[in-house]
Parts: C-alpha cells; sequence; structure tokens
C-alpha cells in the first residue's frame, strides 16, 4: 500500500516523534516547548525544555542524560523534567551517575507534579494515574481561554443582541467574558485501556498507545504486561470523545499494512476519521488500506 506523506501538524499544533514499543518513544511539541517520554533524540529535542515522563522504563526515559548533555554542550540554561513522584529521587540519583561517568555537571531539574503545573501562555499541565507495570502517569495539558458569557452567546445566537450590543457593553465596563478550560492536549504514555481517565478521552488531541493490534495477543496478556490491544478499544471506542486520536507505540511485530488493515477491520468509519498514527518516525492520516 502507498501511504501519504508524514503529517506533521495536527489541529493547531507541530508534532514530531518516534515510537516504538520496548525501543524508544519520545513526542514533541516544538511550538509549546514540551515533549512527552525521552526514549531517543530527536533533530528538535535539544531545544525543549520541559519533558513530561510517564514512567521509568528505559524506552521512555533512556535518553534523559543524552538530552541533558545536549542542552549543556550548545549553552542552554537546565531543562525541567517532569516524572511520577516516586520516581524524582530515583532519576535524580540517576543523573548523579551519569556526571560521575560523564566528568561534567549535568545541570537539570526533576520534579513531581502535585497539583498543577503552570506552563506560561495560558497553558497548565496535570497528570492522571494510568495502569503499567510500573508506577506511571499520564498528562493533560489545559488552556484558559476567556469566552463570552453563556448567556449572552445563546442570545447572539437567537438574534436578540448584536455585535454591536456587544462592543457597548464592553465599553461599559460590563463584564461579559468567563475564564474557561479546555483539555487541549492528553497523553497516556504505557497503560491499560482502564486507565485513560474520562477527562484524557474529552481532550482535543489524545495521544494514546495501542501496543497490540492482531490476533497473536490476546486482550488478557495485553492487560497483564499494562499495555492497550485493539480488540479492547473494538469494544469501547464510543467513550473517546476528542477531536484527533495519535495511536501510537505499536509493538515491532507488526509492519504498517498490518497495523491499517486490523484498524479498518476493527473500528467504524466514523471514529477511523479522527485517527492519526505514529509508526516509527512518521505520522499518517488513517487511510482505507483496501483503496490504496
Amino acid at each position: 500500500m502507498e501511504l501519504r506523506e508524514t503529517i506533521t501538524r495536527i489541529g493547531d499544533h507541530e508534532i514530531h516523534l518516534r515510537s516504538i514499543a520496548g525501543i524508544n518513544t519520545t513526542i514533541i511539541f516544538p511550538g509549546m516547548g514540551m515533549m512527552f517520554d525521552i526514549g531517543t533524540i530527536l533533530p528538535k529535542s535539544t531545544k525543549i525544555k520541559r519533558v513530561f515522563i510517564s514512567h521509568g522504563h528505559m524506552d521512555h526515559i533512556g535518553a534523559i542524560g543524552l538530552h541533558i548533555s545536549h542542552r549543556a554542550l550548545t549553552g542552554m540554561d537546565r531543562a525541567t523534567y517532569i516524572v511520577p513522584g516516586s520516581i524524582v529521587g530515583k532519576v535524580e540519583t540517576l543523573i548523579h551517575s551519569f556526571q560521575g561517568v560523564d566528568e561534567s555537571e549535568l545541570r537539570c531539574q526533576i520534579l513531581g507534579i502535585d497539583d498543577r503545573m503552570d506552563m506560561g501562555n495560558s497553558y497548565y499541565a496535570t497528570t492522571f494515574k494510568t495502569n503499567h507495570r510500573v508506577d506511571s502517569q499520564g498528562y493533560i495539558i489545559w488552556k484558559n481561554k476567556t469566552v463570552l458569557k453563556p448567556e449572552l452567546k445563546e442570545k447572539l445566537q437567537q438574534q436578540l443582541i448584536t455585535q454591536k450590543d456587544i462592543q457597548e457593553y464592553r465599553k461599559a465596563g460590563m463584564d461579559i467574558t468567563v475564564l474557561e478550560h479546555g483539555a487541549e492536549i492528553a497523553y497516556t504514555g504505557d497503560t491499560t485501556l482502564d486507565g485513560i481517565s474520562a477527562e484524557a478521552k474529552n481532550a482535543k488531541i489524545l495521544i494514546m498507545e495501542m501496543t497490540f493490534v492482531g490476533d497473536d495477543v490476546s486482550i488478557e496478556k495485553a492487560r497483564e504486561r499494562g499495555h492497550i490491544h485493539l480488540y479492547e478499544l473494538r469494544d469501547n471506542f464510543d467513550t473517546f470523545k476528542n477531536q484527533y486520536i495519535i495511536m501510537t507505540h505499536f509493538s515491532p511485530r507488526y509492519s504498517i499494512p498490518k497495523i491499517f488493515s486490523e484498524l479498518y477491520k476493527n473500528l467504524p468509519p466514523s471514529f477511523l476519521e479522527k485517527v492519526y498514527l505514529g509508526i516509527g518516525d512518521r505520522i499518517f492520516k488513517f487511510e482505507n488500506p483496501v483503496l490504496q
């Protein structure tokens, strides 16, 4: 099957990734100065100064020392690495060991998030507990935006008032807006399906793992390993209300045609319309493999 050229923008965001289950995973949002997991280094990795790490498995955290070193070599200030609270001390020990081997200072900040982390530019981050073989968490990036009060919006829609009226209200000093919090991006890291929070399922963009897609591994075995199987999503797809869904972290046992074929056979077209696939270091919009 022939595939369209690799996608680098979804919604309002530029995105780059590399993800192969058990080998390495990193997802970069250059425009937001952040990435999820640090299992490898990509060309756009070095400038990223905020890294959200889902758990301590090496395919998700293994390149942290190299990232810190790259930034130091290029004269950049220290980056911040957000990890599950239970491994903050362990990661600090890991960095200390790297310093001993490298015989250099590796400056960084290792943090857990208790409640929320302000990211500037009207964004903030929260976590949600996921289900994996080790302590793990997903992340939601929220966006604050000022919107018209619901009652005024309704009157506008009913043509009871006009935009000119809204301008007059504003000039008169009336409070006509409210602050709205919307889930912009959610990232699951490694997890079972029931580890994805309701808020993540309603985010504008959801990046979710999809390790197993074939009948070579059962749903039960996938759960035991702390991963998602396509067949389980098949029975629960209607709980996902996202505008865009990026499935990634596929097992290397599956070819690209196999992945496309299994999704086509197991998920309805209405759902697949919003699906993108992060396979290796490429992002594809889902296409009907029968038509290729």
